[in-house]
């Protein structure tokens, strides 16, 4: 699907649903059916998605702050990046961020205990 590669391509700029639609040369709710049919969740959906498995790279690499990533990656508001991004992986961004910052000697094992230990207190 052209609208697919479109998003995958352009993530991080502001998509609208109109757009997309245009793209597909299909009015909205027809673009909407059509989408979550082939792709199994909504545009919105599958938009941020691409955007959080973006943000996980530079999350893991740790060369931008989470407020530039935020906006790197087309959101507006790093309030809802932190939303979207914990309703997606079940970590905030700094907790995701932190599991890649440890030392090297350190197991996910530990980190996994650490954390448990952490959300019982």
């Amino acid at each position: 699907m052209k609208v697919k590669q479109y998003i995958e391509e352009h993530y991080a700029e502001q998509l609208s649903l109109v757009q997309a639609a245009r793209m597909a040369c299909l009015n909205r709710s027809h673009f909407c059916r059509h989408f979550r049919s082939v792709t199994g969740c909504s545009f919105i959906e599958y938009t941020n998605r691409i955007r959080i498995k973006k943000a996980e790279d530079l999350l893991r690499n740790r060369e931008m702050s989470i407020t530039e990533i935020a906006f790197a990656i087309g959101y507006n508001s790093v309030n809802y990046f932190d939303e979207i991004f914990k309703k997606t992986t079940g970590y905030s961004p700094r907790k995701f961020s932190d599991r890649y910052q440890r030392p090297a000697n350190i197991t996910d094992k530990e980190v996994f205990v650490a954390e448990k230990r952490t959300e019982e207190q």
